[in-house]
């Protein structure tokens, strides 16, 4: 993880914090978290928490529940434990530090986001450095949606078409 990185995190979570944002950041790998973490603690006045594998339930909910009520500014959150399950609406800003390979684990993560309570729009950020592989990753994430999304509109589109022209979705 170069420092850069890191400290272009920082930065951006310092404008964030400036602002009263309460911020999620989500990581693929162990040291992201770790540093991603480090980071946000000492920025938040030590209000971050995290939601990793090794965090156990019960202090996975005391975590949740001081995010939720804004108790803690930041949460830091491994991707593949944090993107199902789990409402994040209360905050309106996202920081991917890392990225996952699997295309449902990024969209339900950027879902998380969007529940029932959220009422501003959502900001993204992603912390991708040029000829890296997170740079590759986002290539190949987005190139899957665009898949996924014009898979998605011919089927709409034959399920539409089908009862008035009597063709087979196949």
């Amino acid at each position: 993880i170069s420092k850069e990185k890191e400290t272009y995190l920082a930065d951006l979570l310092e404008d964030l914090f400036a602002q009263r944002e309460q911020v999620v950041i989500f990581c693929q790998f162990k040291q992201e978290l770790k540093r991603a973490f480090e980071v946000a603690q000492r920025l938040s006045g030590r209000r971050a928490v995290l939601l990793d594998g090794s965090v156990q339930q019960d202090q996975r909910d005391r975590n949740l529940k001081l995010f939720e009520s804004g108790t803690a500014r930041c949460i830091v959150i491994q991707i593949s434990v944090g993107a199902l399950g789990i409402d994040l609406s209360m905050s309106s800003t996202a920081i991917f530090y890392g990225l996952t390979h699997k295309a449902t684990d990024y969209q339900q993560s950027r879902d998380r986001l969007h529940g029932p309570t959220q009422t501003h729009p959502v900001t993204y950020y992603h912390l991708i450095a040029d000829q890296t592989v997170d740079e590759g990753i986002l290539l190949r994430l987005r190139n899957k949606k665009n898949v996924a999304d014009r898979t998605l509109d011919r089927a709409a589109a034959l399920e539409l078409l089908a009862p008035k022209y009597n063709l087979e979705n196949t």
